[in-house]
């Protein structure tokens, strides 16, 4: 175990090290686009390309549900933005408060948000759980990302009209990529179309995708505490094949050891998405959920014991984080050669 949680460690700063060194150079010319979240910035930094600069409000690993600083505080943050990129007009306390001063004309500056992504083929899904529109993760979609990145682009032409031909490459560039990720995870997910139960509505956009089919939710909101009949409900529907995997994220799962405990002894079928490492570039979200349920396919044709679950959560986060590297590495790459 020492040895494995080292090489984790040691793979993480590499990793780290990679991303934090990719292109980042400014000058007085740039657009200055704020965004909300961190996984935002990174579309943005993907169509904008050399011509923006980008930064984000809300602090990697901070729940953004409960992020509320004060106003003065937001206005400083959006003083020199052209553009301010948010999930949605009343979606985070934060986003109500930015739509509010620019509204009343304390800030002048553009805003998009879920209405210009839904104008860009964004398609919201229902909530299983309440019947409602699921707000949560679109974002972290190949589908809502296009869409997001699509609003950008047209966003930061209108502002930098001299550069309008700049972005449109860069779209067309990134969107190529996101093609390419879509279709190669979602063939090679193995078994095809799978029946599975999700945490949270966090990942439904995302497992959507896949071709995935959402059979329960075991709470209604992000963030929302499971009662005795909901793990009661998934763990029946785990033991009978009802559903052939439960997925849920790392944050999840490190606030639920108790059910991870439960789902181990049962041998029932599980993954854990590292949504805090991946969420920094959304695109390679969809992928680590096919990886995740391939690893999970190994282990059962392997018969590994559920003691050593573990071990395989350790190492589909070292390989996770590893496929990662290289899918940045290929969208470089895709860049240069398109723009």
């Amino acid at each position: 175990m020492n040895k494995i949680a080292l090489m984790l460690f040691s793979t993480m700063l590499l990793f780290s090290a990679f991303v934090f060194s990719v292109g980042f150079s400014f000058s007085d010319d740039k657009i200055v686009v704020v965004t909300v979240t961190e996984y935002l910035a990174s579309i943005v930094e993907n169509v904008g390309g050399d011509r923006v600069e980008v930064s984000y409000i809300i602090p990697p690993n901070v729940d953004p549900h409960h992020y509320d600083p004060p106003l003065a505080e937001i206005i400083q943050s959006l003083s020199k933005a052209r553009l301010v990129v948010t999930t949605a007009r009343t979606h985070l306390p934060i986003e109500e408060k930015i739509y509010k001063v620019v509204e009343e004309g304390l800030l002048k500056t553009e805003v998009v948000g879920l209405e210009d992504y839904l104008e860009n083929g964004l398609e919201l899904l229902e909530n299983p759980r309440t019947g409602q529109r699921n707000l949560h993760g679109y974002f972290y979609s190949i589908t809502g990302i296009k869409a997001i990145s699509k609003t950008i682009a047209e966003k930061l032409s209108e502002i930098d009209t001299a550069y309008r031909e700049y972005y449109q490459e860069e779209l067309r560039s990134y969107l190529k990529m996101l093609e390419k990720l879509y279709d190669t995870s979602k063939s090679l997910i193995y078994g095809g179309r799978k029946n599975v139960a999700l945490f949270s509505p966090i990942l439904q956009y995302v497992v959507k995708d896949l071709g995935l089919n959402v059979e329960y939710v075991v709470v209604a909101e992000h963030g929302a505490e499971p009662s005795e009949n909901d793990l009661r409900t998934l763990l029946d529907m785990l033991q009978t094949g009802k559903i052939d995997v439960f997925i849920l994220t790392d944050e999840e799962a490190s606030h639920n050891e108790d059910l991870l405990k439960i789902l181990d002894e049962k041998n029932s079928p599980y993954i854990v998405i590292p949504l805090s490492i991946l969420s920094r570039n959304p695109e390679t979200i969809q992928f680590s959920v096919t990886n995740s349920i391939n690893l999970l396919h190994y282990q059962s044709t392997k018969n590994i014991e559920a003691g050593s679950q573990t071990i395989l959560l350790i190492a589909s986060i070292i390989v996770n984080i590893i496929l990662l590297s290289l899918i940045i590495m290929f969208l470089v790459k895709v860049r240069r050669v398109g723009g």
